[in-house]
């Protein structure tokens, strides 16, 4: 493609000094390979993803929740409010003239007394949320009886909690695990610490071509 003077005189000018190479990554002299901006950052992604899955959680909160789900049952489940409305589950015509359907309803409040602070969020983010209300709403029609439609709704509760509280809390870790991702950090930690020298030693090259 041609240029036309007009175009080339617009062109930044570069000293002389500034050669191509200066444009370039710097040359690691011990490995004599190009450092990346990616091998910069390797060190703080391997250092994330090696990070225990209790890493990020006060140890007094994870204490909380797991004594929690040690002592937790059905019978803790609290009372929630039921009103009742006809069913179309089965039951033929006998659905058409009672009300046997089931709607309880437990406001987010109650459940975050009964529940450890880990969960709190997972409680908003079921399915079962109802945000106008701000409650948890579970319904129940299996049944021909009213009252075993009622007692189904907190059994359905109850397994929302146990699936909420295994989407939140991060199981114990062994010894052994503790072990290896202590020793996954400690060499992360190191390859960020070689990264930041491979970044020092990139300015310094970069310095010296000006200079010259």
């Amino acid at each position: 493609m041609a240029f036309s003077a007009a175009c080339l005189a617009r062109l930044p000018c570069r000293p002389p000094s500034q050669t191509i190479s200066s444009l370039l990554p710097a040359q690691s002299a011990s490995t004599g390979t190009w450092l990346s901006n990616t091998q910069m950052h390797a060190g703080q992604v391997r250092a994330t993803r090696h990070r225990a899955p209790d890493a990020g959680f006060a140890a007094s909160d994870l204490a909380q929740a797991r004594k929690w789900m040690q002592n937790f049952s059905i019978s803790q489940v609290p009372k929630g409010k039921t009103i009742f409305s006809r069913s179309s589950g089965p039951g033929g015509q006998h659905v058409n003239k009672t009300e046997s359907k089931a709607t309880t309803t437990w406001s987010i409040i109650q459940l975050e007394h009964l529940c450890p602070k880990l969960m709190h969020t997972g409680l908003r983010e079921s399915k079962f949320f109802a945000q106008r209300s701000n409650s948890m709403i579970f319904h129940a029609e299996e049944h021909r009886s009213k009252t075993a439609n009622q007692d189904e709704n907190p059994r359905k509760l109850y397994e929302e909690l146990q699936k909420i509280y295994k989407a939140s809390v991060p199981g114990g870790q062994s010894a052994e695990k503790v072990a290896k991702y202590t020793n996954l950090a400690k060499k992360a930690s190191e390859d960020r610490m070689k990264a930041k020298r491979f970044a020092s030693a990139k300015k310094k090259s970069r310095k010296g071509e000006f200079a010259n």
